[in-house]
């Protein structure tokens, strides 16, 4: 099981690396049906038709997204701030795709959906640093439902990484060193999920200030690099997440009385993950009616799983070297059997 996620961990992390930059500054692409679109010449500026937009240089600003089924190509160059808010705004757009550049230096988000209504959302292949300064805004945060992040490498931003709500999934991104530290607890994830139903997949995250991956209800966190975050690893904020076949690694840096690797609360699924060096514990589960089932806990500074409540089920979990105790509070636990301490 070590070497499988060790693989996966490098396998991730160097593919990530590979497919997560734009395209090269100025290569020609067309929007649906060969339009050759709408340059973007200046900012700031309004978009209010549907199409194709597009930039064939580094410009400083804010674009204002104000029609659905947009398409707004960066082709490689870089959207920057300044004393702009935001780099790209949205409020109850639909279908809006934003790709291939990079969104810096702005002092609230790079690219804001607004509003609850707002659906369908497609952010792809985009770099994102120094976001953030002001406000402290995530670098991509998308209110409303369906949305979609893949391929962003995030770095060095002010609030938290990517946060979206409903039905939405983020996939295949990298992000590392997000959030600040104003000394009070303030809410940084490098990757959040509100609501419920989302999809959480393929994902490096690491060293970000507070918690590495967020989650509220109904969600899926799957094949997860999680390592190196300043508070937990993994946190469920209420029920019914699915939780497999992540890494998480050296987290709660900050060694916290409440933070661990991976915290479910109730109703989860934790299986299949590889657990190592997180402090305090490397799975906690706070609440009632679990599954805990395959993982692998090793070398925490507390416990390898620690239950806080009776009432949840485990089986088949290994662990070893944890300080305090392999498996702690048991007692009121349906045990499946085939859990090893060694």
């Amino acid at each position: 099981m070590m070497k499988h996620f060790l693989k996966s961990t490098i396998v991730i992390f160097l593919g990530l690396i590979l497919m997560a930059g734009p395209v090269m500054a100025g290569k020609a692409v067309m929007g649906t049906g060969g339009n050759k679109g709408t340059r973007v010449r200046s900012l700031p500026m309004t978009i209010t038709q549907p199409g194709f937009y597009y930039l064939t240089r580094n410009l400083n600003g804010t674009l204002t997204i104000e029609a659905d089924d947009v398409v707004l190509d960066l082709m490689g160059f870089k959207l920057s701030g300044g004393t702009q808010q935001y780099g790209i705004f949205m409020e109850g757009r639909k279908n809006v795709t934003i790709r291939n550049g990079s969104v810096c230096n702005h002092p609230g988000a790079a690219i804001i959906e607004n509003s609850s209504i707002g659906q369908g959302h497609v952010i792809q292949d985009l770099r994102m640093t120094n976001n953030g300064q002001t406000w402290r805004y995530p670098s991509i945060q998308l209110k409303g439902s369906g949305h979609v992040v893949e391929r962003c490498t995030i770095i060095d931003n002010y609030g938290s990484g990517i946060e979206v709500e409903n039905d939405s999934r983020v996939m295949r991104n990298l992000l590392y060193s997000n959030g600040y530290n104003l000394g009070v607890v303030s809410d940084f994830f490098g990757i959040h999920a509100s609501g419920s139903g989302c999809h959480i997949i393929d994902n490096v995250v690491m060293g970000s200030i507070e918690t590495g991956i967020g989650v509220y209800s109904g969600a899926t966190i799957r094949n997860n690099v999680v390592n190196d975050n300043q508070e937990t690893g993994i946190m469920v904020e209420l029920e019914a997440v699915l939780i497999e076949e992540n890494a998480v690694m050296n987290n709660n840096l900050s060694d916290a009385l409440t933070c661990e690797g991976i915290e479910a609360y109730r109703d989860c699924t934790v299986r299949k993950n590889m657990a190592a060096d997180n402090k305090r514990a490397n799975i906690r589960v706070r609440s009632s009616d679990n599954v805990i089932i395959n993982n692998h806990v090793k070398g925490s500074t507390g416990y390898g799983i620690d239950f806080d409540v009776s009432g949840s089920f485990y089986q088949g979990n290994t662990a070893t070297q944890n300080t305090l105790a392999d498996f702690n509070n048991t007692a009121g636990q349906y045990s499946g059997g085939n859990n090893v301490s060694y």
